[in-house]
């Protein structure tokens, strides 16, 4: 018996530990985060730079899924008082989702880096994010942009 049980650790060490034991999925792009706690998850935002013009509030949708190894976003975005108040309640009442009427799809990205829990987005035309993830699935940062944003994550919606 000592001898299956020595042979069955070998092959373990060899191998590696079953995929079905691993606590966490192995991304490239995630270092000392839990990726479970953006993975399958649409965070709903408000921005604003603090001025007063038609472009300077909004709201933003981002979608986090993992794909070949990389955590990865989908955004959309929208402006204007109206979207910004209508996405308000949106993150205040988790049982309000958002209509993404108007909101222009900008794709997905894997220019997304997440170091503890600050999280980076970098697209491909230079847009830029810098969040920090929260207790609770809130997001706090600012954007390339110069606005400030506040967000909620919860789970993806099925369509």
């Amino acid at each position: 018996m000592p001898g299956v049980i020595r042979a069955t650790l070998l092959l373990v060490f060899w191998l590696g530990v079953p995929a079905s034991v691993s606590a966490q999925t192995a991304v490239k792009n995630v270092r000392d985060f839990d990726p479970a706690l953006l993975a399958g998850k649409t965070c709903y935002e408000t921005f604003s730079n603090g001025r007063d013009c038609p472009n300077c509030v909004g709201a933003a949708v981002v979608r986090f899924s993992v794909r070949d190894e990389l955590l990865i976003e989908h955004f959309w975005r929208s402006y204007g008082a109206d979207v910004y108040r209508r996405m308000t309640a949106v993150v205040a009442d988790p049982n309000t989702l958002p209509d993404l009427a108007g909101f222009r799809d900008y794709g997905e990205d894997t220019l997304l880096t997440v170091v503890g829990n600050a999280i980076h987005g970098q697209r491909a035309d230079r847009y830029s994010w810098d969040g920090t993830y929260q207790p609770g699935g809130r997001i706090f940062g600012s954007n390339s942009l110069g606005a400030s944003f506040t967000g909620i994550c919860r789970p993806t919606p099925s369509p």
